[in-house]
């Protein structure tokens, strides 16, 4: 640890030399990362292969890396890409030690392995490619890629690439070769427009023709070749009808006819997945999980069910038959997307029993968290809903599918919280719910930072009072009730504005900060009042993105921290001036990836200087009140990072990493300055 040495003269009565140490110039050093889980709760999983040489042994691409199971998918380890989202994973059907992988966000371009994805190499052609999907010829000479503005052809393993372009504003969703003939591939194709047409091939990806005969506003579309012949089934989907199809061309996709329609939720996805196997079975995934046994003329619904949670999970990205499925003695189907991946044994069952593969797939995409004085972690994901972990345990407890944007403990009961959920019947908008299900709040207006929940905090002086905002800011008192004894409306809004944040002052209830979507920072002195009163406080500019946190310093309610997503706004003076903290910090962290920025921001408890902002490239910390920010080493440095929070009573920071689940890290507080008094 690098020390600096100060000498200050201080004159009074007598001259003092006092000798201070200064802290290290990062708050991280020295310590290490700690995973926290859940590892029996998976996020995303963007593909899945096997191994022809290995039948216990598979892959996953998720949106945290990609992911290896030894044991048929009973346990998973790391094995690449370490938080990052891999969009695409594609095995070389004859060279078996081949795998190509890809990328249309961090990282971008296409990866080939030679090792069975030990070690990755980028193929420099492909250097800031959008990858969407990768496909290998049968007999691996050929390598078609799914990109941004493009299918790419490679006849070289990948080191030259031939460019086919329909328009400027199309991307590719999924690319597909003929199981046995490496001349015939298809490919599904979006645009601007939001709708998905068909191109085939019979030439390798030579030339091109569109199809013929499927609908020109589809969402969703899947194609897939029927095994031992040249047909093609097409599953076709739309946004906000009943209208999901089954069709089928026999004619290279000139045309297609329609065989039948299948289970549908009346919403949909762009990702469409599609299995053609033998013996007449199709199994069709966006939303709802779909099975035809009559080669696609009628479909059922193919779930099985664990209590509140939908088995496999909703937004499916792919499905995928056991290499030697024959739907007689092997009826082995995968199935995989936002809920990680599911097997079950026999596709062709009455009543379909699914199998959730995911311990050790530690990939879970948390938005929010709460840590109880107890020790209890409860945890709200993307559209997996919620999650409780004990003192200790990295398995999770989960209550519910959903997506959970906000948490927070009961703070008199630690096996109760309150979210903000959307799912079980929630429409997006300030819902606010005591969870088991239970709506405390409901406003269909949304926030100003985040369309699907209300900026909400419970009283850190009074833990039966809420304060929640949307079209308006209400004060609740009995919030452990079912129904709140006590709704005051005590501050509206007008026009499109909604509120964006708010805190209370630690130690006096009456002191309450508001901001709102038009970066306006607002104070009462009296809001336990029937009507307070507000005065403007700060007016930030809108250079510095929404505004998304504000917090009162707990040992100074002088100093106010107003989180923007380009900005930390720090004012010593209860927000008479105003300084920008991040100033010093790299630019194109406080951008973000995709423009997201800063995200969140936590001080440490026993240092006034140590702060922690997390954003959507990574989480910085300052030792010295943000004159110099450094980014953190590991797996938090550069994912995104929805949330922080030190554990009660503790130097322990926690994140939420982006489809890395949970991590802590242990910043405790340096040595006391020493005086040295002259001999």
């Amino acid at each position: 640890m690098t020390r600096a040495l100060h000498v200050v003269v201080v004159t009074a009565v007598l001259t003092l030399t006092t000798l201070h140490l200064d802290a290290a110039s990062s708050p991280f050093s020295g310590h290490a990362w700690v995973s926290r889980g859940p590892s029996d709760l998976s996020g995303v999983v963007n593909a899945f292969v096997f191994d022809p040489d290995d039948a216990n042994r598979y892959l996953a691409a998720t949106a945290g890396g990609i992911w290896a199971s030894g044991d048929a998918g009973a346990t998973w380890s790391l094995a690449a890409f370490d938080g990052l989202n891999v969009s695409c994973l594609e095995r070389d059907p004859v060279h078996h030690d081949v795998l190509y992988a890809g990328g249309y966000v961090s990282p971008r371009g296409l990866f080939r392995s030679d090792d069975r994805g030990a070690t990755w190499t980028l193929l420099p052609a492909t250097a800031g490619w959008q990858v969407f999907s990768v496909a290998v010829s049968a007999d691996g000479s050929r390598v078609l890629v799914a990109r941004l503005s493009g299918i790419e052809l490679s006849r070289d393993g990948g080191a030259t690439w031939q460019h086919y372009i329909v328009d400027n504003t199309t991307y590719f969703t999924k690319v597909r070769f003929h199981p046995s003939d490496p001349l015939r591939a298809v490919a599904a194709v979006g645009t601007s427009s939001g709708h998905v047409g068909g191109l085939v091939t019979k030439d390798g990806g030579e030339t091109w023709t569109s199809t013929g005969g499927l609908d020109a506003e589809i969402d969703g579309l899947a194609l897939e070749y029927v095994p031992g012949s040249t047909s093609i089934v097409a599953y076709a989907t739309r946004t906000g009808t009943l209208d999901e199809k089954l069709l089928r061309s026999d004619d290279d996709g000139a045309s297609f006819t329609l065989l039948g329609t299948t289970p549908t939720y009346g919403y949909t996805l762009r990702v469409a997945a599609l299995l053609v196997a033998p013996r007449d079975v199709i199994v069709t995934g966006a939303i709802v999980l779909g099975r035809s046994l009559d080669g696609g003329r009628t479909s059922e619904a193919a779930y099985g069910a664990d209590g509140l949670n939908q088995e496999p999970h909703a937004d499916v990205h792919g499905v995928a038959a056991d290499p030697a499925f024959d739907g007689t003695t092997n009826r082995r189907v995968f199935v995989w997307g936002d809920g990680g991946i599911y097997r079950t044994d026999d596709i062709t069952a009455p009543h379909i029993a699914w199998q959730h593969l995911t311990m050790g797939l530690v990939n879970a995409q948390i938005y929010a968290f709460d840590i109880h004085r107890s020790g209890r972690v409860a945890f709200g994901m993307q559209d997996t809903g919620l999650g409780v972990l004990e003192i200790g345990e990295t398995t999770a407890e989960h209550l519910g599918d959903g997506d959970v944007f906000r948490i927070a403990f009961d703070p008199l009961d630690d096996r109760a919280y309150f979210v903000s959920i959307f799912g079980f019947g929630a429409t997006p908008g300030a819902v606010v719910t005591k969870w088991p299900p239970q709506t405390i709040f409901a406003d269909s207006r949304r926030s100003g930072t985040d369309p699907f929940y209300a900026a909400w905090t419970i009283d850190p002086n009074e833990s039966s009072r809420m304060f929640i905002g949307s079209s308006q800011l209400l004060r609740l008192d009995g919030i452990q009730s079912a129904l709140p004894r006590k709704i005051t409306t005590v501050r509206t809004y007008s026009g499109e504005i909604a509120m964006a944040a708010i805190a209370v002052q630690p130690g006096d209830s009456n002191v309450v900060y508001t901001g709102d979507s038009t970066r306006e920072l607002y104070r009462t002195r009296n809001a336990l009042a029937d009507a307070p009163e507000w005065t403007r406080v700060a007016q930030f500019d809108r250079s510095l993105g929404p505004l998304v946190k504000v917090v009162v310093d707990a040992d100074d309610p002088k100093t106010l921290y107003v989180l923007l997503t380009k900005s930390l706004q720090v004012s010593r003076d209860g927000g008479a001036t105003w300084k920008d903290a991040t100033a010093t910090a790299p630019v194109a962290w406080r951008n973000g990836i995709g423009g997201g920025g800063l995200l969140d921001f936590a001080r440490h408890p026993r240092r006034a200087d140590y702060w922690f902002v997390g954003g959507s490239s990574g989480l910085y910390g300052t030792a010295d009140g943000g004159a110099t920010w450094v980014q953190a080493d590991g797996i938090a440095g550069s994912a995104r990072i929805p949330q922080l929070q030190f554990a009660p009573g503790t130097s322990t920071l926690w994140a939420s990493v982006w489809s890395r689940g949970l991590w802590s890290i242990d910043i405790p507080s340096p040595p006391r300055r020493r005086s040295v008094l002259p001999r």
